[in-house]
Order: C-alpha cells, then sequence, then structure tokens
C-alpha cells in the first residue's frame, strides 16, 4: 500500500504560431492585458487586480494596492472569495494564505529596499 498523496493537477496547452520570446513579451506587457485577458485590471501605478476560479463555488478577486505611506509605499495583499465553498475554504486555509501573502510583501520589501 501507497502512501504517495496526489495533488489535484489541471493543466491547459495552447500552441501558438509565434516565437517564445514574442508570447514572453506579451505575457509581461500588463498594459495590453485589457485588450486580450478580461480577468485583469490594473490602475497604474496603484492597484492590480485580477479574478479566477469556478463561478458559483469558488471565485477571487486578488489585488495589490499601493498607497503613499511615511515617505515610502504602503502595499496591501488582499482577497475576496465568493462562491458557495468561499467560507469554509477560507477558514480552513486562512493562516497559510495570510503566511503566504505576508511573504511575498516580505520579498517584494528586501528586493526594493536592497536596490535589487
Amino acid at each position: 500500500m501507497s502512501n504517495v498523496q496526489h495533488h489535484p493537477v489541471i493543466t491547459a496547452v495552447t500552441d501558438i504560431a509565434s516565437p517564445p520570446a514574442e508570447v514572453w513579451r506579451e505575457l509581461t506587457d500588463f498594459t495590453a492585458y485589457a485588450q486580450w485577458h478580461p480577468a485583469l485590471h490594473y490602475e497604474a501605478p496603484r492597484r492590480l487586480v485580477w479574478e479566477g476560479g469556478i463561478p458559483e463555488v469558488l471565485m477571487g478577486q486578488h489585488s495589490f494596492v499601493l498607497e503613499p505611506y511615511d515617505g515610502g509605499t504602503r502595499f496591501t495583499e488582499s482577497e475576496e472569495f465568493t462562491g458557495a465553498a468561499a467560507v469554509e475554504t477560507v477558514e480552513t486555509a486562512r493562516s497559510q494564505m495570510e503566511e503566504g501573502y505576508a511573504s511575498y510583501g516580505r520579498a517584494l520589501k528586501k528586493r526594493l529596499e536592497s536596490g535589487h
């Protein structure tokens, strides 16, 4: 009997008739996202929001908000969940999610304050 734990994975593969460098440029050009990807919204330089999930089951609206604060910037990361599984999901994973978000902020702070 195996104790190997399998984690669910969902993958989508799309073949694109463009070289990887061109796809990378488009994928990382946030200013053009609204032209082709309806789930990402931004208000430069203060807010970046994306949405995803399974409608009516579990949806998340994830955001980064930047505000001037004490000579620097207050970086806030949050996610609002909706759907039938929202309350249970957040109650089950709240501490791990909060730590993940805080870790992201710490990494961004370290990167910027170290001068890259």
